[in-house]
């Protein structure tokens, strides 16, 4: 059951307004794109590469023997004839082996290292590329192209298995795409990777809510909190899951550290405004709905729950204005199924009045 789906059935209104898809509300706990940007953690480059060793010169050549010429008892020279000696004596070029200690002789044997042996990339250049490659990632993120972005930090990772951020922020991508399973592996790994990453935590902690698995929500965001007390978004969640395991007065005391922190952010008053009406209470739950339309004035959501709170309190006037905003703000953002439960919702708060025009 989401957020607004939550209120219509709190006061009773479900069978008059049909159910409340998913997808018919922004998520209060959505967070925002490019959280995490590369320049916060510069991931640390592997040294491990091992340098290929190159093979050791033979010391003694064999052809020296095999090429030997006969000695001079078969081909007997007279000492004082040169003309004799330049016909028999072999070319030293050609047919005189060179000795075993020559330099010569030991540089044609011996293979060259950087032809027959490439050197690998050093760390400094694999971190390089992989930092590239994570860019262009992030770069594709914040386009809203999360399918590209995760390819990229793939690679990133890849080329340097202990990049944390490449971990985190595939998490991310995996969770606008709502592949809640692969986002809790991502930030599971960069946890291992990074222990004290509060990022980590609180990604992996709202995947775990939308999973449904409300105690497991609730002790990742209390993690990251205690690593970054000043992550608003955290005690917002974390608000949340103890609001849908109905401890309601947690759940408000969490959205009012969020307030505190961040006084204009909408989703801490529009949440808070829920707690309040499954504590029945209903003016609490109005001021908090108009706090938030205050701040965000296409909030469509806020004036759907403010409109079901008005007609519970019997103030149809009020009710059927609230709708009607939210009819109209629902179809300019294209929510087709929100637009189908604001109709509904303001037929039964019209009842026999005329349609006003």
């Amino acid at each position: 059951m989401n957020r607004l789906h939550t209120t219509i059935a709190i006061l009773g209104f479900t069978a008059a307004l049909g159910s409340i898809d998913a997808a018919a509300v922004a998520q209060s706990t959505r967070p925002q794109t490019g959280t995490t940007p590369a320049a916060q953690t510069k991931p640390k480059p592997s040294t491990t590469q091992a340098q290929p060793t190159p093979p050791k010169p033979a010391n003694t050549p064999t052809q020296a023997t095999e090429e030997q010429p006969t000695p001079a008892a078969e081909q007997p020279t007279p000492a004082n004839t040169p003309t004799q000696a330049t016909e028999e004596q072999p070319t030293p070029a050609a047919e005189q082996p060179t000795p075993a200690n020559t330099p010569t002789q030991a540089t044609e044997e011996q293979p060259t290292p950087a032809a027959e042996q490439p050197t690998p990339a050093s760390p400094t250049e694999t971190q390089t590329a992989a930092m590239e490659i994570y860019n262009r990632g992030l770069e594709k993120a914040k386009q809203g192209n999360y399918n590209g972005a995760i390819a990229d930090y793939t690679e990133a990772i890849k080329l340097q298995p202990d990049m944390a951020d490449a971990f985190l922020q595939r998490a991310i991508a995996h969770y606008f795409l709502k592949d809640y399973a692969k986002a809790i592996a991502d930030t599971t790994e960069a946890i291992k990777l990074k222990p004290d990453m509060a990022e980590a935590y609180h990604y992996r902690g709202v995947a775990r809510y939308f999973q449904k698995d409300f105690p497991g929500a609730i002790a990742d965001s209390t993690e990251a909190i205690r690593l970054n007390p000043n992550n608003a978004q955290a005690f917002i969640n974390r608000g949340n899951a103890y609001d849908d395991l109905k401890d309601h007065n947690k759940a408000i005391a969490d959205y009012n550290e969020a307030i505190r922190l961040e006084p204009r952010n909408e989703r801490a008053f529009y949440n808070r405004g829920i707690a309040y009406n499954r504590l029945d209470k209903h003016t609490d739950a109005i001021r908090d709905y108009t706090q938030a339309i205050a701040i965000k004035a296409d909030y469509g959501e806020a004036f759907f729950n403010r409109g079901v709170t008005y007609f519970r309190l019997g103030n149809r006037q009020e009710a059927i204005k609230d709708f009607e905003r939210a009819v109209a703000l629902f179809q300019q953002q294209g929510n087709t199924t929100a637009v189908t439960n604001a109709r509904n919702a303001l037929a039964a708060a019209r009842g026999n009045q005329p349609r006003r025009r």
